[in-house]
């Protein structure tokens, strides 16, 4: 028997796969890698609980917002657009959001996550994948039924296009012991001289 386990291992297809799941656990670990593996769940579970474990600052669990697991939608001001994209670089669809320049907003959202009062005390956050251009992106978690508001402001975001999709959060928020309704929101604002693009991959709800 172990004769054979030496030879299985010697064999090149093991050291194929061995090596592809290496350097996939290597990926997955970037800002790209956690988009990509993210959108492919979605994909397959419709959102739903997740849970990671590779993070920074790890939460315990998570619930997921996306294009394809239909519920993250967009909207904003006349004279803006928000659209269903194919992202050039994963090859995935994605909301992209644009504002010409005259201090326009457009927005990504989600359908609210309701959550029962045993999750009491615990603390929660947003947190979007984005990629794009404008002078401020503004990432809200709302708290209902008291309507708390916790927000990450981001000031001329840099182009990613070339580094791929930051992962942006807000501070956290303690639930109350009631049922409760969270929102959350991506918001890219233009200005008289630099008009807002911005592509929402997904938004992500953190349990920490």
């Amino acid at each position: 028997m172990l004769k054979f386990v030496k030879k299985e291992i010697k064999m090149p297809i093991k050291k194929k796969k061995q090596s592809r799941m290496s350097l996939l656990g290597r990926k997955i670990k970037t800002p790209k890698g956690r988009l990509l593996a993210t959108i492919l769940i979605f994909a397959v579970i419709g959102g739903g609980i997740l849970v990671y474990k590779s993070f920074a600052a790890t939460p315990s669990r998570t619930w997921s917002y996306s294009l394809a697991s239909g519920n993250l939608y967009g909207n904003g001001m006349a004279g803006c657009t928000n659209k269903k994209v194919t992202d050039a670089q994963f090859k995935v669809d994605v909301l992209m959001l644009v504002c010409p320049t005259r201090y326009y907003t457009t927005s990504a959202y989600t359908d609210g996550a309701w959550l029962p009062a045993s999750y009491g005390g615990k603390k929660f956050r947003f947190c979007a994948y984005v990629k794009g251009k404008a002078p401020e992106l503004n990432i809200w978690t709302t708290l209902k039924p008291n309507y708390q508001k916790s927000t990450d402001t981001i000031r001329s975001l840099s182009n990613f296009s070339s580094n791929g999709y930051g992962y942006f959060c807000t501070s956290t928020l303690t639930m109350p012991k009631v049922y409760t309704n969270f929102e959350g929101r991506v918001e890219a604002r233009s200005n008289s001289s630099t008009a807002a693009w911005v592509n929402v991959g997904g938004i992500v709800l953190e349990m920490l």
